[in-house]
C-alpha cells in the first residue's frame, strides 16, 4: 500500500544530524519510518545566497526491498565505488545507505525526477501544507 507523508508522525523526523534543521537545510535529507516503509524528504532547491536547501521533495521505500534490486542500474563495478566512498556501506542502516547513494548519485537517481516546486522547511517539519489544508 502506498503511503503519503500524512501517514507518518512528523514528530519522529530524523536525519544525518541530530538537529533536523541542519539535516534538511545543510545536508538536504531527513526521514521517517513505520513498520513497513521509509519515507524521505530530500533537498530539491538550493539557495546559493543562503547556503542551504529551501525546498524539499519526498519519496518512500518499502522495508521489504532489496537495495541491489531497487537500484539494479548500479553495476557491480559501481557498487565497489560506493563501497570505497563509504567503506561501511553494507553495515549501515537503510536510511544511511540511501543518504550515501543520495550523496554519491544525487536525488534524481535515487528518488526520481520531479518538476514540482516542493515543500518549504516549515511544511516538512509540520507535516502539513497549503494543498492538504484546502482538502480538509
Amino acid at each position: 500500500m502506498s503511503k503519503t507523508r500524512y501517514d507518518f508522525d512528523h514528530a519522529k523526523l530524523e536525519g544525518v544530524d541530530k538537529n533536523i534543521e541542519i539535516s534538511l537545510k545543510e545536508y538536504g535529507i531527513a526521514w521517517l519510518e513505520d513498520k513497513e516503509n521509509y519515507f524521505f524528504y530530500y533537498g530539491s532547491k538550493y539557495d546559493d545566497s543562503l547556503g542551504e536547501f529551501i525546498r524539499f521533495n519526498s519519496g518512500w521505500f518499502s522495508k521489504s526491498i532489496s537495495l541491489k534490486k531497487e537500484f539494479s542500474w548500479i553495476t557491480d563495478k559501481d557498487w565497489k565505488k560506493v563501497e570505497s566512498f563509504c567503506d561501511i556501506f553494507w553495515e549501515m542502516s537503510f536510511m544511511h545507505q540511501i543518504n550515501t547513494l543520495y550523496c554519491f548519485y544525487g536525488p534524481e537517481n535515487v528518488f526520481g525526477t520531479s518538476s514540482w516546486e516542493g515543500f518549504t522547511f516549515e511544511e516538512v517539519i509540520s507535516g502539513d501544507d497549503e494543498t492538504h489544508r484546502k482538502r480538509r
